[in-house]
């Protein structure tokens, strides 16, 4: 999940409940920058009591969400990947899409190029 979308405790708490919703999470991860760190205080309370792992990037914090998206949908055992990204992950989105059923989450409306790289998207309120 990028912190860009999942910006307070209620959306992580939102997104975790509807990734649980759908079976077994194997898997939980929040990606930061370093720069955000400062504004996630609540998010990372949140994170740490969900069991969500956070992954503090100095820079290119979207390089490594997409190398882990990638290896999860070719290396990984889970079913179906629950996703919160923005556009600067469509081209890992549509890889990982090759191989594994990806939903992304959202609470904005997505944008033409996240809907077509996903299977299916979920937005809440």
């Amino acid at each position: 999940m990028d912190y860009e979308v999942v910006s307070s405790p209620e959306r992580l708490e939102q997104a975790i409940s509807f990734a649980k919703s759908l079976g077994k999470l194997t898997t939980a991860r929040l990606y930061l920058s370093e720069r955000e760190l400062p504004r996630a205080k609540d998010v990372l309370n949140k994170a740490s009591r969900l069991g969500v792992d956070t992954v503090v990037e100095l820079v290119a914090k979207h390089v490594r969400l997409a190398i882990e998206l990638v290896e999860l949908a070719y290396q990984g055992s889970e079913k179906v990947l629950v996703v919160a990204a923005t556009d600067k992950l469509v081209p890992a989105l549509s890889e990982a899409r090759a191989k594994k059923r990806v939903i992304l989450i959202t609470w904005e409306e997505p944008t033409p190029e996240l809907r077509s790289a996903v299977d299916e998207i979920k937005k809440f309120s």
